[in-house]
C-alpha cells in the first residue's frame, strides 16, 4: 500500500484531494511521523498583510514567554513596517506561493492569501535571507527563524482588531466591542456605557472569545428576525440533506434597546463563528458591515477518518441567508468593501475602523 511505500507522497496525495472540495475548514491531522521532512514549528516574528499585490510587514509577533517584545521582535526580523517581500532564500515569492498553493485547502482565493502568508514565515529555525522592497529601493535582509508559542503567534497574525481592553470608547463618542475578547457575562453592563453614546462598532476581525450571537443582538432588535437557515445531513437516509428552520434573532423586551447605527467591521480573517455572528447582526437595525469578504467557511465541522491514521475535518454543515443565498466559498460580503493600502500600513492606520468611524458619523441624528 501506498501508506507504507512513500508514506511522503500519501500525505501529499491525500492534501491535494482535501484541497479539491475548497473547504476553508478542511485541514489534515495525524499521521505518522514522516522520515526527512523538515519542522516547520519556527517562524520570523512579524504579521504580514496582502497590500496592493505585495505580502507586506504589518507588524510584530510577541512572546513574553521567549522574552521577544516589539523591539525584540523588530531586531529578530529585521524588518520594518511597509516592507514588501520580494523573495525568500533566493526563491521569488510568486514561486513560493505557486508551490504551496496546491496543498493549502480554503474557501475563497483571497482567504487562502491568509494561510499562504503564515506558510511563508514558518520553516526549520535559523537564519533566512529576505529580499524586500523598502521605500522604493530592493535590498536584502538577513532575518532569522525563531520557535514562538505557537497558539498566541497564530492568535495575533489572525487578529486585525483593537489592542486593549473588549469594550472602549473612541473618539466622537463612538463605542467599540471587540469579541475576541468579549465574554457573555460582561454584555448587559457594557450596554448601559453604549446607550450613552452616538454609535457602536463591533469588531469580528478576529475569533470570539464567547459565543454571544444572541446574547448581544437582542439588546439592539425589536423584533424577531430570521438570520440564516441550515442545511443539514439526513442520517436516516445518507446522502441527502434536509433544510432545518430558520434561526432568528430575538428582543430583549424588558429593557431599552439603544437606537444608535451600528458598524460591524469583518475581513478575511474573520471565519466561521465569525461569520455565523456577522450574518446575525446585519439583521439589526441600523446596523452596516465593513471591510473585506470573509473566508467562507461557516458551519460545523465534522471529521472523518481516512487510511494512514488521518483525520480530515470538513464543514458538516451547509449555512445560508434566509433566502438560502449560500455564504460558504463565497463569505460574508461586506456593505462598505475597503482594503488597505501601502500608505495605510506605513502610517498604521486601521483603514476599516476608519471607514466605519466615518460612516457612523454620517448616520448620527
Amino acid at each position: 500500500a501506498l501508506t507504507d511505500e512513500d508514506p511522503a507522497a500519501f500525505r501529499e496525495t491525500l492534501e491535494r484531494f482535501i484541497v479539491e472540495i475548497e473547504d476553508g475548514h478542511a485541514t489534515l491531522r495525524g499521521g505518522p511521523p514522516l522520515p526527512g521532512k523538515v519542522t516547520e514549528n519556527c517562524t520570523i516574528p512579524v504579521r504580514m498583510r496582502m497590500v496592493e499585490g505585495y505580502f507586506t510587514v504589518a507588524g510584530y509577533v510577541t512572546d513574553p514567554d521567549e522574552g521577544i517584545d516589539k523591539p525584540t521582535a523588530k531586531q529578530i526580523s529585521g524588518l520594518e513596517i511597509g516592507d514588501q517581500l520580494l523573495s525568500l532564500n533566493d526563491v521569488p515569492i510568486a514561486k513560493e506561493i505557486a508551490d504551496r498553493e496546491p496543498l493549502i485547502s480554503s474557501s475563497t482565493a483571497w482567504s487562502k492569501t491568509v494561510i499562504v502568508r503564515l506558510k511563508l514565515l514558518q520553516g526549520e529555525c535559523g537564519p533566512v535571507a529576505l529580499e524586500v522592497l523598502r521605500s522604493g529601493q530592493a535590498l536584502t535582509v538577513m532575518s532569522e527563524r525563531v520557535e514562538l508559542n505557537a497558539g498566541s503567534a497564530q492568535r495575533q497574525r489572525l487578529t486585525q482588531d483593537l489592542p486593549g481592553p473588549a469594550f472602549q470608547i473612541l473618539e466622537n463618542n463612538i463605542a467599540y466591542l471587540k469579541l475576541s475578547a468579549l465574554r457573555e457575562i460582561h454584555i448587559p453592563k457594557y450596554i448601559e456605557d453604549i446607550a450613552a453614546t452616538d454609535g457602536l462598532i463591533i469588531d469580528i476581525r478576529n475569533y470570539p472569545a464567547d459565543f454571544v450571537v444572541y446574547a448581544l443582538s437582542e439588546w439592539f432588535t425589536d423584533e424577531t428576525t430570521a438570520f440564516s437557515v441550515i442545511l443539514s445531513p439526513d442520517f436516516d437516509t445518507p446522502g441527502t440533506y434536509t433544510w432545518k428552520p430558520p434561526l432568528n434573532i430575538s428582543t430583549n423586551r424588558d429593557n431599552t434597546v439603544p437606537d444608535i447605527p451600528i458598524a460591524v467591521l469583518v475581513s478575511e480573517v474573520s471565519v466561521s463563528q465569525s461569520e455565523f455572528t456577522a450574518m446575525a447582526f446585519r439583521k439589526m437595525p441600523r446596523t452596516f458591515i465593513v471591510g473585506r469578504p470573509t473566508a467562507g467557511a461557516d458551519g460545523d465541522i465534522s471529521k472523518i477518518r481516512l487510511p494512514g491514521g488521518y483525520t480530515v475535518a470538513i464543514s458538516a454543515l451547509g449555512v445560508f441567508y434566509p433566502d438560502k443565498t449560500p455564504t460558504q466559498q463565497i463569505g460574508i460580503l461586506p456593505d462598505i468593501l475597503v482594503y488597505p493600502t501601502h500608505d495605510d500600513i506605513l502610517a498604521g492606520r486601521d483603514e476599516v475602523l476608519t471607514a466605519a468611524m466615518e460612516k457612523l458619523l454620517e448616520q448620527q441624528d
